[in-house]
C-alpha cells in the first residue's frame, strides 16, 4: 500500500477555501414592491411579492389586499439571482390590483413562510376621463390624473388597450407632447375587466408626465396598429344570409383564407392644464404637500480636536414633489471650519408612505483651529399645495467646541503677538498653514480609503490565484503519482507493454513509485530509461554526479550481486534529485555562455 501524499492537506485546505463561501446559507427574505406608486383611480398597480431562498410551495395569503383593492390578475414566476457569488432561487407572485377609492391607500403586510413584508403606500388620484361604455370591440383610452400640476410636477398618465376581439399582435405608437416629457413606470400589465355586458382584456402601461412649461399641453392620440382575427363567424345560416343579400361568411377551414387582418385604432387626445407659479411664492418654487429637512452626524460633534474629520448627512424630504423640483443646497462658510461636499444626490423616494423626492448631501466638516463654532441654520422655502401658502422649513443651527490637538507642534506666537500689539492691531493666528495641513490630512484620508479598497481587492484576487495554483500543482503531482503506480503495477504483473516508459515524466513517476514501493527492479529500470531519455547528441546515458553513480551501483548490487544487499530507496531518491539539480545548473550555465569580445579593452 502507498503512503498518503504530502500534498493532500494543502489540497483539502484549498478546496475548503473555495467551497466554504458557496456553502454559506443566507437567511430567507420576503419583500413586496408596488409599481407605480402614483396611479389613476381607473388604473391598476402591480404588486410583486418575492421570496428569496425560502419554501415557495405555498402561495401567500392575499386576503388583506381585498380591503382597499380588487384583485384583477395573478401570476407566478421563478428565477435565480447571484448572491455572494452563488445562485439562489427566487419565487415571485405577481398580483394586479385595482383601487376601490382615491387617496393614500396602504398595501398591508403579507405573510409567507414565517416572514412578513413591510406595508407599502400608493397614491390614487381621480381620473380626467369619463365613464366607459361597451359599444366598441377594440379601443384605446388615454387618461391623466386630475392633480392640478405645476411645472416639473409629476402627472400620472396611462395608456390602455381594451380588447374583446382577441389580439394576435401589433404595436402602439410612443406617447409624446410638446412641452412635456414622459417616463414609463414599470412594465406592461395585462388583466381582464368587465364593462357593461362584456369582458375585455386590458393591456395597460403607466407613465409619469413632467410638464416643462405652464399653460395648456395637448397630448395627441396614440395609434394602435393591431392584428385581429379575420373570421368572426357567421351570425346567420348561409341560405338566410344569401336571401337577405348579405355576403357569404368565409369558411374558417379554408387554408387560402387569411387568419388575421390589420386594424388601426386611435385613442382620444388628452389635455393637461399646468398651473402657473402663484404670485405669493418666493424664491425657488417647490410645490409639495409637506417638506422636512434634517441632519445627522456619523459621530456626535463632542470632544472634537483640530484636524479631526466629522461626517454630516443632510436630508431634504418633499412629499408630492419630483426630484427635479428640489433646490440645490448650499452651505454657508464658517471661519475656522472647512466643509467638503462628498456626495449629493436627488431621487424619487416614498416620504411617510407617499410618493415624493429625497435630497441627500454628505459633507465632511474639518475644524482648522480650536474654539467654539456654530454652523448656521439652513432654511428652504416651499409652496404648500394643501393650504396654497408659502412656507419655510428650517434646519436648526449646530454648535460645537473644538479643542487643540496636543500632538500638533506649538508655534512661537509670542513675538508675533508682541509685534502686533506694538502696531496697535489685534493678534490673530493666521490660518493658511493649518488649513493647508488639514487639506493634506483630508486628501490623505481619501487616498487611504481608496488604497485600502484596492488592497483588499488585490488580496482577494491573490488568495484566489494562490488557491488555484495549489490545486493545479496538487493535481499534476497526483497525476504523476498515478502514472507511476500504473507503471509499477504493470511491472509487478509482468506486462512489459503496459509498463513501457516513453517519456521523462513517465520515467520520473516510475522511479518515484519504485522507491516508495521499495521495488528495486522497477526503480533500476526507470532510472536507466531516464538516463537514456536525458542523453542528447553524443552524450552517454550515464550519471553526471558521483552520488547517482554510486547509488546506481548499489541498486545493481542489490539486484544482481552475489551477496544479497537491501535496497536503499532513500539514498537513490536523494541522489536522483541531486542529479536533476546538477543537470539544470549545467544547462543554465551553457545557455548563459557568451563569446569573448573580439577586441578586449584594457586599462
Amino acid at each position: 500500500m502507498s503512503r498518503p501524499l504530502p500534498i493532500l492537506p494543502a489540497l483539502l485546505l484549498a478546496a475548503a477555501l473555495l467551497v466554504l463561501p458557496a456553502l454559506a446559507q443566507a437567511a430567507p427574505r420576503l419583500t413586496l414592491s408596488a409599481t407605480p406608486d402614483t396611479l389613476i383611480s381607473t388604473g391598476t398597480v402591480e404588486v410583486v411579492i418575492a421570496l428569496t431562498e425560502g419554501d415557495g410551495r405555498e402561495p401567500p395569503n392575499l386576503t388583506p389586499l381585498t380591503r382597499d383593492f380588487d384583485i384583477v390578475g395573478q401570476g407566478r414566476r421563478s428565477r435565480t439571482e447571484v448572491v455572494d457569488g452563488r445562485r439562489v432561487p427566487v419565487n415571485e407572485w405577481l398580483v394586479t390590483l385595482a383601487p376601490k377609492r382615491t387617496g393614500r391607500l396602504v398595501i398591508p403586510a403579507i405573510s409567507l413562510a414565517g416572514l412578513s413584508t413591510a406595508p407599502v403606500a400608493v397614491n390614487v388620484v381621480p381620473s380626467t376621463g369619463g365613464a366607459l361604455t361597451d359599444e366598441r370591440t377594440l379601443f384605446v383610452r388615454l387618461e391623466a390624473g386630475d392633480v392640478q400640476p405645476f411645472v416639473q410636477s409629476d402627472v400620472p398618465v396611462t395608456v390602455r388597450v381594451y380588447d374583446r376581439l382577441g389580439l394576435r399582435g401589433g404595436g402602439i405608437s410612443r406617447i409624446s407632447a410638446d412641452g412635456a416629457s414622459f417616463t414609463p413606470q414599470g412594465e406592461q400589465r395585462a388583466y381582464y375587466r368587465t364593462i357593461g355586458r362584456y369582458r375585455y382584456q386590458v393591456i395597460e402601461q403607466s407613465y409619469l408626465m413632467r410638464p416643462q412649461r405652464s399653460g395648456t399641453i395637448e397630448v395627441p392620440p396614440v395609434t394602435l396598429e393591431a392584428k385581429v382575427p379575420a373570421y368572426t363567424g357567421g351570425q346567420l345560416p348561409p341560405d338566410i344570409a344569401g336571401a337577405l343579400g348579405r355576403p357569404q361568411p368565409p369558411n374558417p377551414w379554408d387554408t387560402n383564407f387569411p387568419s388575421v387582418r390589420d386594424l388601426t385604432v386611435q385613442s382620444n387626445p388628452l389635455t393637461v392644464t399646468v398651473r402657473e407659479r402663484p404670485a405669493d411664492a418666493k424664491g425657488w418654487f417647490l410645490p409639495a404637500r409637506s417638506l422636512t429637512i434634517s441632519s445627522e452626524w456619523a459621530k456626535p460633534p463632542k470632544d472634537v480636536k483640530v484636524g479631526e474629520v466629522l461626517t454630516r448627512t443632510i436630508r431634504v424630504e418633499a412629499e408630492g414633489a419630483g426630484p427635479n423640483q428640489l433646490p440645490p443646497l448650499t452651505l454657508a462658510e464658517v471661519p475656522g471650519v472647512r466643509q467638503y461636499e462628498e456626495q449629493s444626490r436627488t431621487e424619487s423616494a416614498p416620504v411617510r408612505g407617499a410618493p415624493g423626492a429625497l435630497l441627500t448631501k454628505t459633507v465632511s466638516v474639518v475644524p482648522t483651529r480650536s474654539g467654539t463654532f456654530t454652523l448656521p441654520a439652513i432654511e428652504l422655502g416651499w409652496w404648500n399645495t394643501a393650504t396654497q401658502k408659502q412656507e419655510t422649513a428650517t434646519l436648526p443651527a449646530e454648535t460645537f467646541t473644538v479643542a487643540a490637538d496636543p500632538r500638533a507642534p506649538q508655534t512661537a506666537a509670542g513675538p508675533v503677538a508682541a509685534a502686533t500689539s506694538g502696531t496697535g492691531g489685534s493678534a490673530r493666528t493666521p490660518p493658511p498653514a493649518v488649513a493647508s495641513d488639514t487639506s493634506l490630512l483630508h486628501s490623505a484620508l481619501g487616498l487611504w480609503s481608496v488604497w485600502r479598497t484596492w488592497f483588499m481587492l488585490a488580496a482577494e484576487i491573490a488568495l484566489f490565484c494562490l488557491c488555484v495554483a495549489v490545486v493545479m500543482a496538487g493535481l499534476r503531482r497526483l497525476e504523476r503519482w498515478r502514472r507511476g503506480r500504473r507503471i509499477a503495477q504493470a511491472a509487478e504483473a509482468g506486462d512489459p507493454a503496459n509498463a513501457s516508459i516513453a517519456t521523462l515524466a513517465q520515467a520520473e513517476a516510475a522511479l518515484e513509485a519504485g522507491c516508495k514501493a521499495r521495488n528495486a527492479a522497477l526503480a533500476h529500470r526507470a532510472l536507466m530509461a531516464w538516463l537514456r531519455l536525458s542523453a542528447t547528441g553524443t552524450q552517454a546515458p550515464v550519471p553526471v554526479t558521483p552520488a547517482l553513480a554510486q547509488a546506481l551501483t548499489a541498486v545493481q548490487d542489490a539486484l544482481y550481486g552475489t551477496a544479497p544487499r537491501p535496497f536503499d530507496a532513500k539514498r537513490l531518491r536523494a541522489a536522483f534529485h541531486a542529479e536533476q539539480r546538477a543537470r539544470r545548473k549545467g544547462a543554465r550555465q551553457e545557455r548563459g555562455a557568451r563569446l569573448a569580445p573580439l577586441y578586449p579593452t584594457t586599462r
